[in-house]
């Protein structure tokens, strides 16, 4: 029982920072960041599958990430 305590307020802490992420960042910085930290893809094969080079990914994602957990 406290297993799925924890995992039931695991889940809502992500979910609640995709939120996050989409409201600040936009659906796009949503979607790319649950490719690369949820389903583990490469940043070169996430870059590839939304058409942009991985360094252009690597800036937006230094972007968002101080835009959603910067103070």
């Amino acid at each position: 029982k406290e297993l799925y305590i924890f995992l039931k307020q695991d889940i809502k802490f992500v979910e609640e920072t995709f939120d996050r992420i989409e409201k600040t960042c936009g659906s796009s910085a949503r979607v790319l960041m649950y490719s690369l930290y949820v389903l583990g893809m490469t940043q070169a094969a996430a870059a590839e599958e939304n058409g942009i080079s991985r360094r252009q990914l690597q800036y937006s994602l230094n972007k968002w990430i101080r835009a959603v957990f910067d103070d």
